[in-house]
């Protein structure tokens, strides 16, 4: 995710690709259309998380809506074709020592491969380095930022990258590990003592912070592999909900891949939609509310542009869809025509139906039988 929006994560927290990729996802194609308006019939589901600490078992019920959509993505998921040309090949680390040997970023790294398998960068597109800087403190990430020539304004979160952020054109992502690993809330603030307590065990800590921080460096390569599909264009009017909800959802089918059939969908859509934001009172406004960047989002980009993401991907043509969206913006330059383009529907038609998913999510959560 991009620097101005990275910070307030839930308030802590890419001519097509291959004709073998676009096969993999012919069977999303095939359900283009389908409307998203089904509460019932509900369906109870009940999951352990794969990753981190629970008190017991998570047990939630679903829309008719969520389970179609979970379950195409699920298959979309697992059944990508890997792509030749994986923009992550070109990846340059900077890992400082005190975090060369992270679970956190083990786990993050393998499902970062897995993204640049999903979304899939065209064939006769250059993939050129893209830096990975990886640190404990802030005077490696900072020493380590300049010397590769990048030079980044911080003033807008106080000078100091809290968490993650993708920089300089979108060719260096930062990863302030302390950050993921001890920043529980927005009321926090990363301390120096923080940059050397030792690094909790994943089993010990929260699946909810377990599960943001493992997605970390997939969310953040997808911000680079679309930026590497539109050719460098990234049209100004793209909606912070698009932009960040996308990223969400790859970084979701990511560690379900990554994860080699130990974590589901299900489990990545229960965790990060019903558990890691309270409902009904969060991020309930329309989702044309979270088309522009501002601090006021407070990180409901994230969450309903991942909702509106899971329905877009699964619903009108998969992840295919997306990469020619951004293949037309090349042309366009702008987001609303490239939109119209690809899904001969409005940006603002697409809006009310993705809150038409979300009303169902947000009844489905208190329904009585």
């Amino acid at each position: 995710m991009e620097l101005k929006r990275r910070v307030t994560l839930f308030g802590v927290v890419a001519v097509c690709a291959s004709l073998m990729m676009q096969s993999s996802f012919s069977a999303l194609a095939d359900v283009s259309e389908r409307n998203p308006e089904s509460l019932r019939p509900t369906k109870v589901v009940t999951l352990i998380p794969k990753y981190g600490y629970s008190s017991g078992v998570i047990r939630v019920r679903l829309s008719h809506s969520e389970v179609e959509i979970v379950r195409r993505l699920q298959a979309a998921s697992v059944s990508a074709t890997p792509n030749s040309n994986n923009s992550t090949s070109n990846a340059v680390f900077y890992i400082e020592p005190s975090a060369l040997n992270s679970e956190t970023i083990s786990l993050g790294r393998e499902a970062m491969t897995m993204a640049g398998e999903i979304l899939a960068v065209p064939e006769e597109v250059v993939v050129n380095k893209t830096f990975v800087i990886i640190g404990r403190s802030k005077e490696f990430l900072a020493n380590t930022i300049r010397s590769i020539g990048c030079f980044p304004d911080f003033t807008s979160i106080g000078g100091a990258l809290l968490m993650g952020a993708t920089i300089c054109n979108r060719q260096v992502i930062v990863i302030n590990l302390s950050g993921y690993l001890f920043i529980k809330n927005r009321s926090q603030s990363l301390t120096t003592e923080m940059e050397t307590w030792p690094e909790p065990s994943i089993a010990a800590t929260s699946y909810l912070i377990v599960d943001r921080n493992i997605a970390g460096l997939a969310h953040e390569w997808t911000h680079v592999s679309r930026s590497y599909i539109s050719k460098g264009l990234v049209a100004d009017n793209e909606p912070a909900w698009f932009r960040e909800g996308l990223a969400e959802v790859i970084s979701g089918m990511a560690r379900v891949r990554a994860s080699k059939n130990r974590m589901t969908y299900q489990d990545f859509h229960v965790i990060r939609i019903r558990k890691f934001a309270k409902w009904p009172n969060s991020c309930h406004g329309l989702t044309r509310d979270y088309r522009e960047n501002s601090q006021v989002l407070g990180g409901c980009e994230y969450l309903r542009g991942l909702i509106a993401l899971e329905l877009l991907i699964a619903n009108y043509g998969g992840v295919s869809k997306v990469i020619k969206l951004y293949e037309d913006m090349r042309l366009t330059a702008d987001f609303f025509e490239s939109f119209a383009n690809t899904y001969h529907m409005s940006v603002t038609d697409f809006e009310r139906r993705s809150d038409i998913y979300f009303k169902y999510i947000t009844q489905a959560a208190t329904y009585k039988p």
